[in-house]
């Protein structure tokens, strides 16, 4: 458990001008538990790009930045030599015999392509491939093989999902509202693509209805949006800690905010788990409290 700390606590006081009642000056916070939005996750993938004969299988492919690509000879003289400089995209530039592998890592989004220079004579004929890489705020979701690829993804607040059928005869059915997830709802033939951003953080599952008759198995997909960690106000003023109640989401903080008159903050079950300014002390000061415990603070 993370301990929350707080600045150093203004060593000015002065005299109170009224006395303040301790009804007057209750303040509560509930700090709600979202499960599993505190753990972050994130897995770049591995995507395999095969040269054989005088083809790259697959001829196209879509990844997110930080993916890598491993260009792999399985058979025949060939090289993979890209369209700009190298390194971006990287090349096996010298034509060899297989086997052969060339691995790169992509940060940088965009489209690169690529050519065999033995068996191609240019980027759009001939042996030839295409990568694109999205941006790290997009990711893909693709339908083949009566799977969703990949299966599970965490992914942060306001983030995008393309889902892209591939192969096959699929929709994309959201278990809550289309308003909050989205869904492709009439089943249709490949290819098609459905594009949806997150602005809601929660759990939000998915299934095709042609291959999954429920959102436990099969044809299934999750996908987890995590909460941003927000910072709240709390003034004191007026011989009241406005606002008085507050919900908030395990990680966010709250800044108790002493404006006017002689006050300190008190919380019923100590610094260690909910902070406070201990105290009385004259306007202005304000302390920050980070909650990681869910529970209610008073």
């Amino acid at each position: 458990m993370q301990v929350p700390t707080f600045p150093p606590l203004d060593s000015s006081h002065n005299s109170p001008s009224s006395r303040v009642l301790p009804a007057e000056r209750l303040w509560i916070v509930k700090a709600l538990f979202l499960l599993g939005l505190l753990v972050l996750s994130s897995s770049a993938a591995t995507n395999v790009v095969v040269l054989n004969g005088s083809t790259f299988s697959p001829a196209a492919l879509t990844i997110s930045a930080g993916d890598t690509v491993v260009f792999k000879n399985t058979g025949g003289f060939h090289n993979a030599v890209c369209a700009t400089n190298d390194p971006f995209c990287g090349s096996f530039l010298t034509a060899t015999t297989a086997p052969w592998s060339s691995t790169n890592q992509f940060d940088i989004p965009g489209t690169y392509k690529y050519r065999c220079t033995i068996h191609s004579p240019n980027f759009n004929s001939g042996m030839n491939f295409a990568l694109t890489v999205l941006p790290p705020n997009q990711h893909l979701v693709t339908l083949a093989n009566f799977k969703f690829t990949p299966s599970t993804l965490t992914i942060p607040l306001g983030d995008t999902i393309i889902f892209r059928n591939t192969q096959g005869f699929h929709n994309t059915i959201c278990e809550l509202s289309d308003a909050i997830c989205g869904s492709f709802t009439p089943p249709g033939n490949s290819p098609w693509s459905l594009t949806n951003e997150y602005k809601t953080a929660g759990w939000f599952r998915y299934r095709c209805s042609v291959h999954s008759k429920n959102f436990e198995s099969n044809m299934v997909f999750n996908v987890k949006v995590l909460h941003q960690p927000e910072n709240h106000i709390v003034a004191l003023t007026n011989f009241a800690f406005l606002p008085k109640v507050l919900t908030i989401v395990v990680g966010d903080s709250v800044t108790f905010t002493n404006s006017q008159g002689f006050h300190n903050a008190i919380c019923e079950l100590g610094d260690p788990l909910c902070g406070g300014f201990p105290t009385p002390t004259g306007a202005p000061w304000h302390t920050n409290v980070t909650y990681s415990t869910p529970g209610t603070f008073s």
